[in-house]
């Protein structure tokens, strides 16, 4: 009897971790996944950036990998360079490199993980002003986004902004503009026609002139 009882406190207490886990990591009862036009609009501050180091932090908890016990980094901090700002507060102490943490996490709460040597849509908490920097994790989704056509294509639409890649770098001039002007429908008729000619005034006289002496001359002969 006290094996079965002890037994059943073991998986009673498994169970209750396992749920408390679970249940810090669980998302609202009506959540939906967000638009990345939604999230990026939401941000405080959004920039691209380039991920230079991921430096473990100094805390660690257990994790159990083939019946073993390991210790592990609780987060680690991003390194990341500034390559473009789209949105938020730039000021004159801009930074050209941030901190950024946390970020993988390791737990089951990891919404945002990223690698080195990346480049990464990133949204942020704060601005530019600070080196620490907080990922804003915006409706419990990843603040870094890869570079796709669709995320360039928001950040073209929002922040009117091109992201083009030269050699192994990005660069972010302004979106270049679609809409051609309109035309003057006539100067549009003369530029695909050509100049109508002008009627020649002196030819006009010139004509008339020769009729007149025509018709005196006939009039002598008969009279």
């Amino acid at each position: 009897m006290t094996k079965y009882l002890t037994l059943f406190c073991f998986a009673l207490i498994s169970v209750i971790l396992i749920v408390e886990d679970v249940d810090s990591c669980m998302f609202p009862r009506d959540w939906t996944e967000l638009p990345l036009k939604d999230r990026l609009t939401a941000a405080n501050t959004v920039i691209l950036g380039y991920v230079t180091n991921l430096v473990p932090s100094t805390e660690t908890r257990e994790d159990y990998r083939n019946n073993t016990v390991i210790y592990i980094p609780q987060y680690y901090t991003a390194k990341v360079l500034v390559t473009c700002p789209f949105h938020g507060v730039f000021n004159k102490v801009r930074q050209a490199a941030i901190e950024l943490a946390p970020v993988n996490t390791g737990s089951s709460c990891k919404f945002t993980t990223i690698r080195k040597h990346n480049y990464y849509i990133f949204m942020l908490n704060d601005s530019l002003s600070s080196v620490k920097q907080a990922p804003m994790e915006v409706n419990y989704q990843s603040a870094a986004i890869d570079l796709t056509e669709l995320s360039m294509d928001v950040v073209r639409t929002e922040f009117g902004k091109d992201i083009v890649k030269l050699g192994d770098e990005y660069s972010c001039p302004p979106a270049s503009e679609t809409k051609a002007k309109r035309k003057d429908p006539a100067k549009l008729i003369e530029s695909d026609f050509g100049k109508l000619p002008k009627p020649n005034t002196a030819n006009k006289i010139t004509h008339l002139g020769l009729i007149t002496l025509i018709v005196s001359f006939l009039v002598s002969i008969l009279f």
